[in-house]
């Protein structure tokens, strides 16, 4: 299972440093309000490409998480990379709900 060090660690190694452990930390409290899988990772997702909690490299830590939590839930990686990119870009500028990104990931409402 993937955790908060593990999230440090693929960070670092696109050079980007840790500002707030806490903020960091915080991005799993939220997944227990989802009931699918593919909401909680789309949750993460949301979580990593909007917030913050590194100096740089939020949105590419964010979509390399996507691809480890898709692989380990068996689920279907995102085939489109061009797609996945405006996807990030646009969720770290605009508000979306974890609904509507699961199902922009998955298909599945």
């Amino acid at each position: 299972m993937l955790e908060v060090n593990d999230i440090i660690l693929i960070n670092k190694a696109l050079n980007g440093r840790l500002l707030s452990y806490a903020l960091l930390a915080s991005i799993f409290s939220s997944v227990d309000y989802y009931s699918t899988t593919e909401e909680k990772i789309a949750s993460v997702f949301r979580s990593l490409a909007k917030n913050h909690a590194f100096t740089d490299g939020n949105k590419r830590t964010a979509v390399l998480v996507l691809y480890l939590l898709c692989k380990e839930n068996k689920l279907a990686l995102p085939k489109d990379s061009l797609s996945l990119l405006e996807l990030t870009l646009d969720i770290a500028e605009k508000h979306y709900e974890v609904k509507d990104i699961a199902f922009k990931l998955f298909g599945k409402k």
